[in-house]
């Protein structure tokens, strides 16, 4: 029942506050586990949507998630014209959010605005510039750094 609401709430707003994505949801119906029985369709549901909505290393890991599940027949029919496409996008997702980091990583040494201050843990830019927890959940500027 509660896995049943999580998905719920990520249907409402792609992620909750408690850090609840569909990619973590996809993995408790993949997996399966005390509180969430195994079930391949709604992990591949949960997955695809995670594929859809979000960006850089999640929709990376939902794509190869999605490619084992037709490498394998998990769920779906196996397909392994579908399972090699799938990773090749998600190696390709995973290049672009690699080449996005060292940009930013890159830049960030570079200007004297950040001398002193570091992103703290779990925080990264986002390709728009602004600033992104670990969940994907935006976080204001003054709050993305800890000071020395």
């Amino acid at each position: 029942r509660a896995a049943e609401w999580l998905f719920r709430a990520c249907d409402l707003y792609g992620k909750t506050n408690l850090g609840i994505n569909y990619l973590s949801l996809g993995d408790q119906y993949f997996y399966g586990d005390s509180a969430v029985p195994k079930d391949y369709k709604k992990a591949y549901e949960c997955y695809l949507k995670a594929s859809l909505l979000y960006t850089d290393y999640m929709k990376s890991d939902a794509l190869k998630k999605l490619g084992e599940m037709y490498s394998n027949g998990y769920g779906v029919d196996k397909e392994e014209a579908i399972a090699e496409k799938l990773l090749e996008n998600a190696l390709s997702e995973e290049e672009k959010a690699q080449s996005e980091d060292q940009y930013y990583h890159r830049n960030r040494f570079l200007n004297d605005d950040y001398e002193g201050k570091h992103l703290r843990y779990g925080v990264s830019m986002g390709p728009d510039g602004n600033y992104y927890d670990e969940y994907g959940d935006y976080v204001p500027d003054d709050c993305a750094y800890d000071e020395d």
